[in-house]
C-alpha cells in the first residue's frame, strides 16, 4: 500500500516516511485513530484474560471451602441408623419373664439358677436408654410394648439431637432401635430380649 501524495510504500501507522516528517513538522501525532483502537482493544483483551484467571481461582477456591465444611460435617454428625429389620436377630441371651399389667396383682419373679430370692422385681426399677428415629417403625412398635408393660423408658432421637447422635455411635450400634439395659445393649427390639435384660439388671441390683 502506498501513501497518495507521495506514492511511497506505508507502514502500520497508515503513514510514509514523507508524511512522519510533515506531522512532526505540523506538531501533530502521527498515530491514526485506529492505531489507539488496536491498542485499547489489545489492552481489553490482557483485562478480561486477567479477570477470568481471578473468577477461575475464585470459583476454584469456594468449591475446595464447601469441601471442606463437608468434611468437617461428616466428622461431626453421626451416620444414618440402619433400620432394624435389614439386622440380625438379637444375640443376647434371653431370660423368659412374665411382665405384670397394670393394676394386676404383682407376679413373682423368675429366679436365677441357685438364688432363693422371691422380691418383687418391676419394671419401673431398672434403667432404661432407647436410641430411635422418629421414621423407625421398629422403634414405636418397641415404645409401645414398653408403655403397655409399664416399663419406664428414656427415648433419646439420634437424629433429632446431635449429642444423643454421638452417644449411640460410641456404642457401635448398628442401627435403630438401640436399647440400654443399665449397661446391657440390644440391637433391634425383641419382646424376650427386653424382658430378660430387665430381669438380669434387677438381679444385679439386689
Amino acid at each position: 500500500m502506498r501513501c497518495e501524495p507521495h506514492g511511497l510504500a506505508v507502514g502500520a501507522d497508515g503513514l510514509c516516511v514523507m508524511c512522519r516528517r510533515e506531522a512532526l513538522r505540523a506538531g501533530r501525532p502521527s498515530t491514526p485513530i485506529a492505531l489507539w483502537l488496536s491498542l485499547a482493544a489489545a489492552f481489553g483483551g490482557v483485562l478480561a484474560v486477567g479477570l477470568a484467571i481471578r473468577l477461575r481461582g475464585a470459583v476454584l477456591a469456594a468449591r475446595i471451602e464447601r469441601e471442606r465444611v463437608a468434611a468437617m460435617q461428616a466428622r461431626e454428625d453421626p451416620p444414618a441408623p440402619v433400620p432394624a429389620e435389614t439386622l440380625p436377630p438379637p444375640t443376647t441371651k434371653l431370660v423368659p419373664r412374665t411382665f405384670r399389667q397394670p393394676g394386676a396383682a404383682p407376679a413373682p419373679p423368675n429366679p436365677a439358677p441357685g438364688s432363693t430370692s422371691t422380691g418383687d422385681m418391676r419394671p419401673r426399677d431398672v434403667r432404661v436408654v432407647i436410641y430411635t428415629t422418629s421414621w423407625c417403625p421398629v422403634c414405636k412398635r418397641a415404645k409401645a410394648w414398653m408403655n403397655a408393660n409399664s416399663v419406664a423408658y428414656e427415648e433419646r432421637d439420634v437424629e433429632a439431637n446431635a449429642s444423643y447422635g454421638r452417644e449411640w455411635k460410641q456404642l457401635h450400634a448398628r442401627g435403630v432401635p438401640t436399647i440400654d439395659v443399665e449397661g446391657e445393649i440390644l440391637q433391634g427390639f425383641s419382646e424376650d430380649s427386653v424382658r430378660g435384660a430387665i430381669d438380669r439388671a434387677q438381679r444385679r441390683s439386689l
